[in-house]
């Protein structure tokens, strides 16, 4: 793994505000030029790339680009010491705010794995063009550069403030395949070749790339972080000929994902990272001078994925899906449902016309089968639209227009902390709740209302303060998110009001959708992935009042973890309370040597949604599923007060080729509010990317055709559910 360092206090450190001078500078690495005496192959496709992507920079106007390349020495060969003085210059040079892009196309391998990080027990290395053949005995590869130390040196420049994009265009699998045809060539050299004898059988093992570039949490001031690969670690990366034979010399040779990515940005330069990648995906799947040979299938890590590619906004467009036939390449947990209504587009996806509209008409967890249907279609889960015509076969994409609503969150009346009591004589609270309440459900497409009886949140009014929450109080104490009302109903204290509604409601109908694929009936030896949450309990005596003078939540809680056991940790029980400091981690472990999309959802007392992917491939060792947590029950601003009810839902789906990951970055988030760390986005964009999450892990959850239903198919999504209760400090001081 790549700079898995233990990031403590994440929420209550301060800030660091980008340079209003933002640069965008570029590193790209091309290595084509081997030593043949022992069996590497030469490319001939890197050096096309990199002049291939120096153009697209060029045309952006991004001139601050360091070129290392095989055929132009003077711009310095791609040797392992050149790369690594690049990384340190980039490291020198790069502010907050600047971004950073790195590509590398070149040979790629595998080498045991030397600090015992990797899951799978295996590094992935890039060869530069001096790499050597490992002496007899040895474990690793003479001037390879270790995915370790491509994280180490990207992490350095995270902490300078600026983000990085890597695009890796380089096979990270020591098995080889046979070339599809003879305009394509593989950028894969086999550990064998390089004297690894003892990895040549592990590495053919179907995994993803563990690379982890973009797997380490982010702490405040530290840029952000996006990673393409091109390929899985048991595929090749291609090269082909796109001239198909015709150029006299080498220069119709480019790699597959390299120039599949340029094309597509040349089409629509305005696209999302997502967007960037899901059109690449398509494209790769859609080759047909590739013969039917297996493609590549290309992966993606990183918190940037839904930011404008070489830019600094996020991007406003609605969550696009892959469509290939009837099939839609999301299901139920992107939050498709029997019924939902999606409208059809093209290769160039800045279209704001539709080809075509849809209905879905079988769901699975991660698939879904379309019927065309016009443009007036009234999305009913018990009655479908009339079929109309056929699907339009140029459609590559789908967008989410309409759902069906028929899940409910239900809201219990406005009690009083006191008493207990419904609340009496405040009408137009009463009255604000409920419009607000039917306003925002309509805004995101899932129903909510009040009951009377059972309830999903609980509202308590403690004197100016509504709370929310499963059980918004502990002990007479008001738990949960809290939100502040004046004396008379007003637009202002409504607007605001329709926005918490609107995360309460996201995050109720994201809990209720994977309660329902819980697997309460697995027994862990038949998980796919085994997962450990484990407690370290701070000190009672070690904790101090909040109103004492120069309080400090960080310094409170380093001396905590100082005289924390963390040999003594135990296994978190269900509904366990946990108090300030406490120390929470998650483990995950694969049970066979499948490759596993791990995400890791954590809802917190204020309703919040916080995604957190791993990749966990192989049964070697355990790898750490996020950052740990340490709880903060009581802490000043940012996080402030956050006692209350908290739930983990832990999602696991295996890999599939040429189908993209089940990476839910940027899917299910809700918290983009002034006091929250992210971008300024509208209800309805939100409920769209939450509905699109869930239904990415649906369609994942049932997988067969046949299937009318979700409880009756056979389900490849495995979730689990944690849950604890976060309480009060003043609870644990009077104790």
């Amino acid at each position: 793994m790549l700079f898995r360092t233990v990031l403590l206090l994440l929420s209550i450190l301060p800030g660091i505000c980008p340079s209003a001078s933002a640069e965008t500078r570029a590193l790209l690495i091309g290595a084509s030029d081997y030593d043949n005496s022992f069996g590497i192959p030469d490319l001939k496709g890197p050096v096309n790339d990199i002049h291939l992507i120096m153009d697209m920079l060029k045309e952006r106007g991004i001139n601050d680009v360091r070129v290392l390349l095989d055929e132009e020495p003077d711009s310095g060969k791609p040797t392992k010491n050149n790369i690594m003085s690049a990384f340190a210059r980039l490291e020198e040079e790069s502010k907050a705010g600047d971004l950073v892009y790195i590509h590398m196309s070149g040979h790629g391998s595998r080498q045991p794995d030397q600090n015992g990080d990797e899951t799978d027990g295996l590094d992935e290395i890039f060869l530069p063009s001096d790499v050597k053949k490992t002496p007899q005995g040895a474990q690793t590869v003479p001037n390879a550069l270790v995915d370790d130390e491509i994280g180490d040196a990207i992490d350095k420049i995270r902490d300078k403030g600026a983000s990085v994009w890597l695009v890796m265009d380089s096979c990270h699998s020591g098995g080889g395949m046979r070339d599809a045809s003879n305009y394509s060539a593989s950028r894969n050299v086999d550990p064998g070749i390089l004297g690894l004898q003892t990895v040549a059988a592990a590495s053919a093992i179907g995994n993803e790339p563990s690379d982890d570039i973009a797997s380490s949490q982010d702490k405040e001031g530290r840029g952000e972080i996006l990673a393409f690969y091109a390929a899985r670690s048991s595929e090749v990366a291609k090269e082909i000929d796109l001239s198909e034979g015709n150029s006299k010399d080498n220069s119709g040779w480019f790699g597959l994902f390299s120039s599949t990515l340029v094309k597509k940005l040349e089409q629509n330069p305005n696209l999302t990272y997502r967007q960037l990648f899901q059109s690449v995906l398509s494209d790769i799947n859609n080759n047909g001078s590739l013969g039917v040979a297996k493609l590549q299938t290309p992966s993606w890590e990183g918190s940037m994925i839904d930011n404008l590619v070489l830019g600094t906004r996020t991007g406003s467009a609605r969550q696009t899906f892959l469509v290939k036939g009837d099939e839609i390449e999301a299901g139920l947990v992107q939050g498709l449902q029997v019924g939902t209504l999606v409208g059809l587009i093209g290769s160039d996806l800045s279209s704001k016309d539709y080809l075509g509209f849809a209905q879905v008409e079988e769901v699975e967890t991660r698939l879904a089968y379309l019927r065309p249907v016009a443009k007036d279609c009234e999305p009913d889960t018990e009655a479908l639209c009339e079929w109309t015509g056929d699907i339009e076969e140029n459609a590559r994409f789908a967008q989410v227009i309409a759902q069906p609503r028929d899940q409910v969150i239900k809201f219990s009346p406005i009690f009083d902390l006191q008493s207990g009591e419904p609340l009496k004589g405040h009408e137009w609270l009463e009255d604000m709740l409920k419009i607000e309440l039917d306003k925002t459900s309509s805004q995101v497409g899932i129903s909510a209302q009040q009951s009377n009886a059972a309830y999903d949140v609980q509202i308590l009014r403690d004197k100016d303060v509504l709370w929310f929450g499963p059980q918004a109080s502990i002990g007479r104490k008001p738990v949960g998110l809290p939100f502040k009302i004046g004396d008379h109903a007003d637009e202002a204290i409504a607007g605001k009001l329709s926005s918490i509604l609107a995360r309460i409601i996201h995050a109720e109908y994201f809990a209720k959708s994977m309660s329902t694929l819980v697997s309460e009936d697995t027994v862990q030896d038949d998980a796919p992935v085994e997962i450990a949450a484990r407690v370290a309990s701070s000190r009672s005596e070690d904790l101090v009042p909040s109103d004492s003078r120069n309080y400090s939540p960080p310094k409170e809680c380093r001396g905590a973890l100082r005289k924390m056991d963390m040999k003594s940790t135990s296994d978190l029980d269900a509904g366990q309370d946990l108090k300030q400091c406490d120390y929470l981690e998650f483990d995950a472990k694969g049970t066979s040597e499948d490759a596993m999309d791990v995400n890791r959802i954590h809802i917190d007392p204020k309703y919040c949604i916080h995604t957190t992917y791993e990749l966990v491939e192989g049964t070697a060792k355990s790898k750490p599923l996020g950052d740990p947590m340490v709880i903060c029950s009581d802490c000043p601003a940012p996080a402030r007060y956050s006692a209350g009810y908290e739930r983990v839902f832990v999602i696991a789906s295996k890999t599939q080729d040429n189908k993209e990951s089940l990476n839910l970055t940027g899917l299910v988030e809700n918290c983009f509010d002034d006091d929250q760390a992210g971008p300024s986005r509208s209800v309805l964009d939100r409920s769209r990317d939450l509905q699109s999450g869930l239904g990415a892990i649906m369609q994942k959850a049932t997988n067969s055709r046949s299937a009318m239903s979700f409880s009756s198919a056979v389900s490849d999504v495995w979730v689990d559910k944690f849950q604890w209760r976060t309480v009060p400090k003043e609870f644990v001081l009077l104790e």
